[in-house]
């Protein structure tokens, strides 16, 4: 069986350019859609936080916050943390013993599970970037 040999020409690399262009393209709409869906995923965490954390005076429901951050280079993400009172998330989240007064505090569950984030980022990031796509 004979193998035929395409020479490339002229044609060959203008495809090549038109490729790079649209995986260009691609790689920013998709790099885009996925920052916002980040930032609303950060965004959405903070509120549900927010709304199951115990209140005494309303300095640690009300200090909760993203900010972002970058891991390496080139990849986007946002921390989730409370500003003013991080001291205290795993005790009232797990429960402790108070010495002074003989007794074991109930642990309040009010952070956020990681598998809820996981399935409110994937919620985000499918509709931005059906959002995103759609403009192309």
């Amino acid at each position: 069986m004979a193998t035929k040999v395409i020479k490339g020409g002229d044609g060959f690399k203008q495809v090549e350019v038109e490729i790079v262009k649209v995986l260009r393209d691609v790689k920013v709409v998709t790099g885009e859609g996925l920052e916002a869906a980040v930032d609303k995923t950060a965004k959405e965490v903070v509120k549900r936080t927010k709304e199951k954390s115990p209140v005494k005076t309303g300095v640690y429901k009300k200090s909760w916050t993203s900010k972002k951050e970058e891991f390496k280079p080139g990849a986007y993400g946002r921390r989730v943390y409370n500003s003013k009172k991080a001291n205290i998330t795993h005790l009232l989240e797990h429960g402790h013993y108070e010495r002074a007064r003989n007794i074991k505090a109930n642990p309040i569950p009010h952070i956020t599970p990681d598998k809820e984030v996981k399935e409110i980022f994937e919620e985000n990031l499918k509709k931005e970037l059906e959002k995103e796509l759609g403009k192309v």
